[in-house]
């Protein structure tokens, strides 16, 4: 809000805030301090209406201390008590200035408007007198216009005067607690003294009371004790401090005022974590956590609660309380604190005969621990005599043992016992939050939970403590300091309060009872060994001896169906590039399980196949978690659990099954038995691919064998046949006379020489390929290729041409090298479109090897360029463009050319054209 007010002169202005704070230096007495300073203000700010109160924090109200008004009016002289909502408090706890834009009809300040009205008051400053984070008092202005602003100037210059004053309120105040302050180390050393003059825990209470009560100078100081059986506080002494009689002390069989701990858990709780509790009317940080049980019973406006604690365990609490609303101060808070810690060492909660004879108790306990441990073989009486003693010992009712199941991350109970009622959990506990996980294991001692319901510990095993009836705990990691794999619970049916020493009693037994646990924990991870190589080797003996894929999978599901005691043992299988799979094998024994032999699954959609694809072992799924097109082919009872697993070989194989065991919803599939399935998995994955691998190569070379023979014999005939027209040929009663019976004759002798050739592959190369040394100049191996490959040339209307400037002899097997090129070059043709190019480079490669590249403007498949410059799939099993023409060809070229000691390649190059590359011996010069 913009004042209306004219801008001072700074040099006046200067010269006012100097004259003032001069004022505030030198002037003692405080009346005449704020009058000679409201003066001061008025004749420089021009306000109607200027006052000043203190500000008494213990009472929480503004007292007046000085005003300038119109005219005299009682109410400016009055004590201003401090409401929630008023705008006075509003600026005392905010610590910041606010305007009134009409102080006569303001609800939140409504003490001030009937004599606003009758000043012509309207418009109001409120400004903090505030030292640091200290208000001191309030000082208002008021004018006689509505809404009255502020200009900057006289808002930094009214600021610093307010803060010159609260400097000098705050050093007077500082002075009057100087004065009137009690020495609390005086008090302490005295209190010390007088305690040391008795033994008598009453007699001591009596005089920590009065010591109290002469410090603080409260109406009453009472003294709480606690009851850990019946888990609730008594009133063990009351001093009244405004009556003239003793402090009156009671017993536990005849208590004064009984608080039980469940109807006031807040307190319990602040007091177990060692927090003061402190209610006064503007003093009430925790007032929020108490419940309105305990203000009702104690009856008092203000108090001071402070627990007595013997080595963290709570043993009571001393409440110091007033009648009256009031702010404790803060010595009186420290020296109830500090009194009550001093109640809690000087007064333990047993006395050296009770120490020793639980001392006993405990070393008798132990020793026949460790005795039964020694001379019992029978690890589970062992912890039956410790749960019975424990239990005695401890006044417990319930003594459980578990075991980390890190398989299934959560806990095993190993051992229960039980009193009445006699109930029984489930024996799975699940795994503890990661908080409670890492408090067992930092632990040194047991920790406790006095009420399950108002503490948080062991959230997770929450239902398991309900469906026990238990409702207090004390639980302790058998192995400090490690990670809690075995815990110990000792529990009791109702709340109560453990103390320190059952903690460190169930500590020390539960480090005797590790021993128990570890020697188990070897026993079964031995069974477990022995059963699973047990396993393992009739698996491997079976699989290894069995060479029929049916009978192998039939016994391979049987077997597994033995081991695991599974109702359901299902084969699912398939062909590598199939698009559906069947169900082959099926072991069932209950008709509540079962697999459809007859449904045809398809492979791209269905869950059990694909997730046990993406899964790299056994994978555990529930019935509920199938589509309704799986359901469809498989049956199970309602949360029936399966165990997924895909026969995988590597990596870069391709799986062509799926296993799938089955049983009801209590099952768990223990570590070693997924492990087993695995191994078992895998060996029969390797086995049936072994199988099948074989089946292939036995059915191709079937078939090539066939084929051969067949081609064989047609060659063989025909060359016989040929063998027989040419003699008649040769015989002069057939020969012609002139040119033509020269034309024969020549005729007759290309056709022996082709006779001869097709010899020595009918009789050198029946099963299998042999090589034939021999050399051609180059020129004429290109002739030929050409000649033979014109008809196609011209029926695609190519463009050929041949680029060689060499003419070098070739050596090696001609012939397969001639059908090499051949093959390489119809290929290039008929890929070739109608009217394209076909060239042929000859290019030397240094002076052993020469080049003769082939390239052409088709296309050719990308992955069947990948296949030849790689070889076929490391999965034999899988289908490939190698093993269907033109691939087939070019994997044979290439076998040839690299049998004859030359190479073969296939790419495309970068203006797109395909090349076909071939590099071929040299013969050297002189052979």
């Amino acid at each position: 809000m913009v004042s209306t007010l004219p801008s001072p002169n700074p040099e006046r202005r200067l010269a006012a805030l100097a004259r003032i704070l001069k004022l505030l230096r030198e002037t003692e007495d405080l009346d005449r301090l704020v009058s000679s300073l409201l003066d001061n203000l008025k004749e420089e700010l021009h306000y109607s209406l200027l006052w000043f109160g203190l500000y008494e924090r213990v009472q929480h109200q503004v007292v007046s201390q000085g005003f300038l008004a119109p005219k005299p009016h009682r109410s400016l002289k009055s004590t201003f008590a401090l409401a929630p909502g008023d705008l006075m408090e509003q600026v005392v706890i905010q610590q910041r200035p606010l305007i009134i834009n009409d102080l006569r009809i303001e609800p939140r300040i409504a003490a001030w408007n009937e004599m606003a009205q009758q000043l012509a008051i309207q418009g109001a400053l409120i400004f903090p007198v505030r030292h640091r984070d200290i208000c001191y008092g309030l000082l208002i202005m008021g004018s006689e216009h509505w809404g009255q602003g502020i200009t900057n100037s006289d808002r930094t210059f009214i600021s610093t005067i307010c803060s010159a004053l609260a400097d000098v309120l705050h050093k007077r105040e500082q002075t009057l607690q100087t004065e009137q302050r009690k020495d609390p180390g005086v008090a302490l050393a005295s209190l010390i003294d007088q305690l040391q003059t008795s033994d008598d825990r009453d007699t001591q209470l009596i005089k920590i009371a009065q010591s109290i009560a002469g410090f603080v100078r409260p109406d009453r100081v009472r003294v709480f004790w606690l009851e850990p059986d019946k888990f609730e506080f008594w009133e063990r002494l009351i001093l009244r401090t405004k009556q003239a009689r003793a402090p009156k002390c009671y017993t536990i069989d005849a208590p004064g005022l009984v608080m039980p701990v469940s109807e006031i858990r807040g307190v319990y709780q602040l007091l177990s974590k060692q927090q003061p509790l402190v209610v006064g009317e503007a003093q009430s940080a925790n007032t929020a956590a108490l419940p309105d049980r305990f203000l009702q019973l104690l009856k008092a406006e203000a108090l001071i609660v402070v627990p007595i604690l013997e080595q963290g365990s709570l043993l009571g609490f001393i409440s110091v309380e007033s009648d009256l609303a009031q702010v404790w101060s803060d010595d009186s808070r420290s020296y109830c604190k500090t009194v009550a810690n001093l109640a809690g060492l000087m007064m333990p909660t047993v006395s050296a005969a009770e120490v020793q004879r639980q001392s006993e108790q405990e070393m008798q306990l132990l020793t026949g621990v460790v005795r039964s441990i020694q001379s019992e073989s029978d690890w589970h009486q062992t912890l039956e005599m410790c749960g019975e003693n424990l239990c005695q010992t401890l006044d417990a009712q319930q003594f459980l043992v578990l075991m980390h199941d890190a398989e299934h991350d959560g806990y095993q109970v190993m051992f229960q016992k039980r009193t009445l009622p006699r109930k029984r959990v489930s024996s799975a506990w699940p795994a503890l939050d990661e908080v409670d996980w890492q408090m067992l294991e930092d632990s040194p001692t047991a920790i406790a939970i006095n009420d399950l319901a108002n503490d948080l510990k062991l959230l997770a095993w929450r239902e398991n403590f309900e469906a026990l009836d238990l409702q207090s705990v004390l639980a302790c990691n058998v192995t400090p300091g490690n990670v809690p794999e075995g815990i110990i619970l000792v529990a009791s049916p109702h709340p109560r309060q453990w103390s320190t020493a059952a903690g460190h009693l169930l500590q020390q037994v539960a480090q005797q009872i590790s021993l128990i646990l570890r020697q188990w924990q070897l026993q079964q991870q031995t069974n477990q060994q022995e059963d699973l190589y047990s396993s393992i080797q009739w698996g491997l003996r079976t699989l290894q001896q069995t060479f029929h894929l049916e009978q192998l999978e039939e016994s391979a599901c049987q077997y597994l169906s033995d081991v695991l005691d599974a109702p359901l043992v299902a084969l699912v299988n398939w062909q590598v590039g199939d698009h559906h799979a069947k169900v082959g094998r099926v072991i069932s024994r209950h008709v509540d399980f079962g697999a459809d032999q007859d449904s045809v699954i398809p492979l791209s959609s269905d869950a059990i196949i694909n997730w046990a694809q993406q899964t790299d072992g056994p994978l555990p799924v529930t019935w509920e978690d199938f589509p309704p097109d799986t359901r469809a082919w498989i049956t199970g009872p309602p949360n029936s659990k399966f165990l997924l697993v895909a026969l995988k070989t590597a990596d870069k194989h391709v799986p062509n099954g799926v296993w799938i065991v089955a049983d009801r919803g209590d099952r768990r599939w223990s570590n070693h038995q997924l492990t087993l399935v695995s191994v078992l998995a895998r060996q029969l994955a390797w086995s049936r691919r072994h199988l099948d691998i074989v089946d292939l190569l036995l059915e191709r070379q079937e078939s090539l064998e066939a084929l051969n023979w067949y081609k064989h014999q047609r060659l063989n005939e025909a060359h016989r046949q040929l063998k027989v027209n040419l003699s008649r040929l040769s015989d002069p009663i057939t020969q012609g006379k002139g040119l033509t019976a020269q034309r024969q004759l020549q005729l007759v002798r290309q056709l022996n020489t082709l006779t001869n050739g097709i010899e020595n592959v009918v009789t050198q190369e029946t099963w299998e390929l042999r090589k034939h040394q021999q050399t051609t100049p180059l020129i004429s191996l290109l002739n030929r290729l050409m000649d033979r490959v014109n008809p196609l040339i011209q029926s695609q209307h190519l463009w050929a041409k041949v680029h060689n400037e060499s003419n070098v002899i070739i050596a090696g097997d001609l012939e397969k090298i001639e059908f090499v090129l051949y093959e390489l070059m119809v290929a290039a043709c008929q890929r070739s479109p109608e009217h394209g190019r076909l060239d042929i480079w000859c290019r030397p490669l240094e002076r052993t090897h020469m080049e003769l590249a082939i390239t052409d403007d088709g296309d050719i498949p990308r992955q069947l360029l990948k296949d030849l410059k790689h070889g076929r799939p490391d999965d034999i099993l899988v289908p490939s463009l190698l093993d269907i023409p033109p691939g087939l060809h070019f994997s044979i070229c290439n076998t040839l050319i690299k049998q004859v000691g030359g190479e073969f390649s296939l790419q495309k190059l970068e203006d797109g054209r395909i090349m076909s590359r071939v590099v071929l011996t040299v013969a050297h010069k002189g052979k």
